[in-house]
């Protein structure tokens, strides 16, 4: 137990030591639940946008800590979807999606290269709280949703992130997909109606950049 104490608060002090980055970044967002199911779950739902801005501590060589925000949206119709049942059904769905998260990244692997570039590769989870309030352009199907459903338009999911980094001069230019574990089956606004088995899920495809706070205030952290 003595060891297990001594290991957390030396993390701490190494955290509260470790130079710190800002980061930016944007791509895609992508649906996974009960609506517009096709024969990939990555063809499920309809692509739209999401961007996100990241606050974080290098704490180690092998470990960061990173608050970040991410903004976008959502939607899916059964009109894509391969099943005739489905397509029939005509539900649908678009919503705003709003996600802080507070993450663990691990780096897997990190390669110098020629003229100090270095290759790296992360995964990350953690916990985050999601705002989404999904809307129905069809007024009857609206009213619908209204009188057999109901839910709060938050809820915690699970994010785990696998990201692909390139380092110059300090700065990590990155690819990362990323999916999101929801514990609520109300994402798309349906649940009763479609006597779901599962909870709804999503993700991002993202490119994106972190600089150290250093290079753009001279100080290790704000």
């Amino acid at each position: 137990m003595k060891n297990i104490t001594f290991i957390f608060f030396m993390f701490l002090a190494n955290a509260a030591f470790a130079q710190c980055f800002f980061g930016v970044n944007a791509g895609t967002s992508h649906y996974f639940g009960d609506l517009a199911k096709a024969t990939s779950p990555f063809s499920s739902g309809n692509t739209k946008a999401v961007v996100g801005l990241e606050y974080g501590k290098y704490v180690n060589q092998k470990w960061d800590i990173v608050f970040g925000f991410n903004v976008g949206s959502l939607a899916a119709d059964d009109l894509s979807a391969v099943d005739a049942g489905r397509i029939n059904r005509g539900y649908e769905f678009k919503s705003t999606i709003i996600e802080f998260q507070f993450l663990m990244d691990y780096t897997l692997f990190d390669l110098e290269m020629d003229g100090g570039s270095a290759l790296k590769m992360g995964v990350s989870s953690g916990l985050s709280m999601v705002y989404f309030d999904p809307r129905h352009a069809d007024d009857i199907m609206a009213s619908l949703v209204k009188d057999n459903e109901s839910y709060a338009p938050f809820g915690l999911a699970i994010p785990v992130n696998v990201s692909l980094g390139l380092s110059s001069e300090g700065v990590e230019y990155f690819v990362q997909v990323e999916t999101r574990k929801t514990f609520t089956d109300h994402l798309d606004g349906f649940s009763n109606l479609v006597n779901a088995e599962t909870k709804d899920s999503f993700g991002f495809f993202k490119i994106g950049a972190r600089i150290p706070i250093k290079n753009l205030t001279g100080n290790d952290c704000l």
